[in-house]
Formats: C-alpha cells, structure tokens, sequence
C-alpha cells in the first residue's frame, strides 16, 4: 500500500499577507514538509515561511508553472499537493482524498471538491458526474477545482511535468493544463468531500478572467489536436461572455452590478446562456454524456 506521507507546495509571490493561512492549513492535514517556493516576492514572504518551519527555495520571478516545477522537484515523498498561497487546505476532503489514493494505487490524481468563498457569498463545487479525463476536461475548458483540491501520486505528477508533448505553461490557467497532463498519465478520481477552500476573490480567474479564458482555450485547442478530440472552438465574444459571467458571480453580494455584468454575457454572446444551461440539464438526466 502507497505511503501516507504528503508534501505540500506552495508557490508565492509577494503573499506575505495570507501565507500564514496557507501554511497553518498545510500543518493542519499533518504534512511531512512544507516547500515554499518564493516567486521573486518583494515582501517578507520567504521570512514567514521560514518562521513557520518550511523549506524555502527562492528564485527570480518566473510564474506559477515554473514555481510549482521546482517545488515537485525537490519533494520527497509519495504524495503531494500544490496549495495556492491565498487557499486552505481541510483535513476531511484531504484524508477522503488519501484513502482513495491507498485504495485505488493505479490512479495518478484524487479530486477533492472545493468550497469557493469571498465576499458574502460561498459556494461547494461537486465532482462531474460524467468523471474527469482529457476528454471531459476538454469538452469543459476548466479545471474542476483549484491546485489544492487534487491530490497527485508524486511519481504521476512528475510524469505529466516530463511528458514528451511540450507543455504550453502560460502564466494563466496552468493548472488547467497540468491536470490534463495529469489525466493524460493515469486515472482522476473525485469525491465530494471538501478539500480545498479558495479564495474567489483574489485569484486570477476573478482578477484577469478573459486573459485566464483565452489561455484555457489556447490549451484546450492545443491537447484537442494532438489526442483528435473533436471539440466545438469558442469564440472570442463567448470567451468575453465567460469572462463576465465570472465577473458577474465575484460581485452577487452588488445586485446592480451583479445584473449588469449577466447583461452585457447575453449581449455578447446570446447564445452562451442558454447554451450553459441545456450543457447542466444534460449532465443532470444524463451524467455519463462525455459529448464534446
């Protein structure tokens, strides 16, 4: 049976603010090491974390692919799982996610779900019905959920990071990319226990959603050529839709502004909502669909 054993790593930049939550939710699930990799911060982010007890490795500013890369690098045990310095981890979706890995040892990914929070609003992802593999993580463009929502085999994660195919490592929406690195090595497996709690409101995806949107695609189209996926190509005015509709969802505590943003989604793209909405109906009569 796999070892328990898990290494967290977290990649930083100017995080000095909240990495302590990070890293307190890290020492919470029992982690055998803790890896801060310190993106160039010009703050003391590197000095807290060495104060909490981590490994810390410093290093130019590069992005969060390139971070990630090296922390995975230097782990040392069976297990790990990449925490976003602004997220925290919960020790029930992670011991969830931990029994499933001993008991299914062919699966190179375990998919915890997420608790999304910010502002006055929260809300629980689910595992897809119809499963996670390159095919449904194409068909859908996104990740089911934030880097510390998945807990990786380490052996498999280092494969997806060494696969021949050349990675496009953008500096947004890389963790899409990765896990279809990752789908594309071993199984994904899922579960709806809390894994992860995200912070919505200062990610990427809330601060600069059509740059994450165009990215995602860019990624989507590329591992759609190279396995002969068949997929339906968005548009840029439905990527700018999508990005509204995130935005729209960052602001439902501001009603007004929460109603402008679905409007100009529809006014770009009119098609984009009820598209959406048959998309969920046919996941909920049909969970198995994998239609691209």
């Amino acid at each position: 049976m796999i070892s328990q054993e898990v290494s967290i790593v977290i990649p930083a930049f100017n995080s000095a603010s909240h990495i302590r939550e990070s890293i307190e939710s890290a020492k919470g699930i029992a982690a055998k090491e803790i890896i801060v990799i310190d993106d160039g911060s010009t703050d003391n982010t590197a000095a807290i974390a060495q104060n909490l007890g981590c490994t810390v490795i410093s290093q130019e500013n590069c992005g969060t692919a390139r971070a990630r890369r090296v922390g995975v690098g230097v782990v040392s045990t069976p297990l790990t799982i990449m925490l976003d310095a602004d997220d925290a981890l919960v020790p029930a979706g992670v011991a969830e996610s931990l029994r499933l890995a001993a008991e299914h040892e062919d699966s190179a990914v375990i998919a915890g779900s997420t608790l999304f929070v910010g502002g006055a609003t929260s809300r629980k992802t689910r595992a897809w019905p119809e499963g996670i593999s390159v095919a449904t993580l194409l068909e859908r463009g996104i990740a089911p959920g934030p880097p510390g929502a998945f807990l990786w085999k380490t052996s498999a994660l280092r494969l997806a990071l060494d696969d021949p195919l050349p990675a496009l490592s953008p500096r947004y929406a890389e963790d899409y990319e990765l896990l279809i690195r990752g789908a594309r090595v071993g199984k994904v497996l899922s579960h709806n226990e809390v894994a992860c709690a995200y912070a919505s409101e200062g990610g990427k995806s809330a601060l600069a959603p059509l740059r994450c949107n165009t990215a995602a695609e860019e990624i989507r189209r590329y591992y759609a050529k190279v396995s002969g996926a068949p997929i339906r190509e968005r548009s840029n005015g439905e990527l700018q839709s999508m990005a509204y509709l995130r935005m729209a969802y960052s602001s439902r505590g501001e009603p007004l502004k929460h109603l402008t943003l679905l409007m100009k989604a529809a006014l770009r793209t009119p098609l984009l909502v009820p598209r959406l909405l048959g998309r969920k109906l046919r996941r909920a009569f049909f969970p198995q669909s994998s239609e691209l």
